[in-house]
């Protein structure tokens, strides 16, 4: 009904998209308070309001309707794009102090030639952090609609490469969250129409202080420091990284690490784990080690830890994710001399490589678990540590040598070897150094695990067929 009235008085289409559905998208202070309250919920809600539209809120909605209004009829889409740009441009150069929720708009100013009567309209419901705020959700939810047209592009571009520094410096939290936003959206398109100048290399840089800086500041602002993060993981899934100074990245990661322990935003550390998926961390490895092993007991001996909600386990699973990746991607040398300080600290004489003795004291405390596996719920997280420590090892080290001869627990456990379990003998078996075969007791120890693999072969054949393999490779290794 509403679509065929537009159609019918295209002129009243502006009017109805400029006065009644814009100012239905302003912010309201309930929800400026969830932002600071919500952390990543507030940040999924909006994500939710220009994306999927999946909540039942009332700007959700209108984003709805306007989204289908734009993409029904033609030029309705370019006029809102434009208008959403020159509000965001009026509103930034206004004044030098742009954002305070008190600041009010000059009713005077005519920025928009056909478009005056609107925008004077508009005036009457928006301050200036509400203006910059309405139109940076409508121009991401817009966004199919501005990748296609490099003009738009080139007026965004030009927007926020002229008022970079006053944007990051006097942003309400509001327009922070805003910032993290549109970065999210459109750095890598602005990227990509940029020929990539020293000022434009710069510029990068400094969204990239600035989105590391909201993320950090999660204590005041987690909402916006949830987006910051999703900001930052696009930009590292679509930039070339190459374009960043590793050592800067480096820097940054050591900045974040010393979070771990506290942080309650799952997706930060995602954050960690996309630099380094995608950086060459050479330092500040094995502190991300020490950091993120202190986080998990921490969780582990949280009251809540296996509560039904299984929030605890999110931040477990992520700290996991971050071990694993360091000890997967980076050297590890197991024969290199190590020195003790007068802490008895181990202290790694190579910081090209991870010294083997020096993570294995930080796990020392986690891995224990492993001994009691029936105590637990999460023994095939340690268990894959421990499979990456042997697969990047030349040797069975002390750590896995010490938890060898809990192995069996796990497989009564389980009832059954599966492809973990069948993994990590046969690392043993192939990495041994002595350890087991010239010890009776550990090879016995082994054996005894394997028939046990074979006598479950009724409640699981793959179980019988893995110790069956496993027994086959054993005169042979002898």
């Amino acid at each position: 009904m509403i679509f065929n009235f537009l159609f019918d008085n295209y002129l009243y289409s502006y009017r109805f998209i400029i006065q009644t559905l814009f100012p239905l998208m302003i912010a309201t202070e309930k929800e400026k308070v969830n932002m600071k309250a919500e952390g990543e919920e507030y940040q999924i809600y909006i994500q939710d309001i220009i994306g999927e539209h999946k909540s039942k809120s009332s700007r959700t909605s209108i984003d709805f309707l306007l989204i289908r209004i734009c993409d029904k009829y033609d030029g309705l889409a370019s006029f809102v794009i434009n208008f959403c740009i020159q509000m965001l441009d009026f509103a930034i150069k206004s004044t030098e102090i742009a954002f305070t929720i008190n600041s009010q708009i000059p009713e005077s100013y005519d920025l928009l030639n056909n478009s005056a009567y609107e925008f004077q309209t508009i005036l009457c419901f928006f301050n200036q952090e509400s203006l910059i705020d309405v139109a940076i959700i409508l121009l991401c939810s817009l966004k199919n609609h501005i990748i296609k047209n490099k003009t738009y592009i080139y007026k965004l571009k030009f927007i926020f490469d002229s008022y970079i520094d006053q944007l990051h410096l006097v942003a309400s939290d509001l327009i922070k969250f805003d910032i993290c936003l549109i970065y999210e959206f459109f750095l890598s398109s602005l990227m990509e129409n940029s020929s990539l100048q020293n000022t434009d290399l710069q510029n990068l840089t400094k969204r990239l202080d600035f989105l590391f800086v909201c993320l950090a500041n999660y204590e005041s602002n987690p909402g916006t420091s949830a987006q910051a993060a999703k900001a930052i993981i696009n930009i590292f899934k679509e930039i070339n990284i190459d374009l960043i100074d590793s050592d800067y990245l480096s820097n940054a990661f050591n900045q974040l690490i010393k979070h771990i322990e506290i942080i309650d935003i799952a997706i930060f550390f995602d954050v960690l784990i996309e630099i380094l998926d995608n950086c060459v961390i050479e330092d500040y490895l094995i502190k991300a080690i020490s950091f993120s092993t202190k986080r998990i007991l921490k969780e582990i001996k949280s009251p809540t830890f296996d509560s039904p909600d299984k929030y605890n386990h999110v931040i477990f699973s992520k700290c996991i994710n971050i071990i694993k990746t360091i000890i997967k991607d980076n050297p590890i040398d197991d024969n290199i001399e190590s020195n003790e300080n007068e802490n008895n600290h181990i202290i790694t004489t190579d910081k090209n490589s991870l010294n083997i003795d020096e993570i294995e004291l930080i796990l020392q405390p986690l891995m224990n678990y492993l001994k009691n596996p029936k105590k637990i719920s999460f023994e095939d997280e340690l268990l894959d540590i421990l499979k990456l420590i042997l697969i990047n090892c030349n040797r069975t080290t002390n750590l896995s040598q010490e938890l060898f001869g809990h192995l069996h627990k796990c497989l009564e456990k389980s009832e059954e070897m599966d492809m973990l379990l069948f993994r990590i003998f046969n690392l043993y078996i192939i990495k041994d150094n002595g350890f087991i075969f010239q010890n009776e007791n550990n090879l016995q120890s082994l054996v005894n695990s394997l028939f046990k693999a074979l006598e479950y072969n009724e409640t699981s054949t793959f179980s019988s067929i893995c110790g069956s393999i496993l027994m086959q490779i054993l005169p042979n290794v002898i």
